[in-house]
């Protein structure tokens, strides 16, 4: 029940977030302020990306807590997906392949080959 409740204050916590961002980037279009706009409408997006990597990151971090690094290396590779240079899971994903007992991935993923 505790984690159904975090996660659902997380979720409207960034709800909220992104509605203020979206409410100043539309205020900005109205008032014909275009540059502006566009300039908040990346920040929003840059923003969001990285807080769904994060959460992508803890569910990895969760996985890896329970010993399943396959599942963790899945998360940790979503995050990546989102943003490519989100070094932590760039490292975790390499310690999951390693603990996992891929050293092949693990040193590829390291820039070795």
């Amino acid at each position: 029940m505790f984690r159904k409740l975090s996660l659902l204050v997380v979720s409207l916590t960034c709800f909220n977030v992104v509605a203020d961002c979206n409410d100043d980037a539309n205020a900005a279009r109205l008032d014909n302020h275009l540059d502006e706009a566009e300039a908040l409408c990346a920040d929003c997006l840059d923003a969001e990306l990285g807080r769904l990597a994060r959460i992508y990151m803890l569910l990895g971090l969760t996985h890896y807590d329970n010993e399943d690094h396959k599942k963790a290396i899945a998360q940790y590779n979503k995050a990546l997906e989102t943003v490519p240079t989100y070094v932590t899971a760039l490292t975790n994903r390499g310690l999951s392949y390693a603990l996992s007992r891929n050293m092949e991935a693990a040193y590829k993923f390291r820039g070795r080959d």
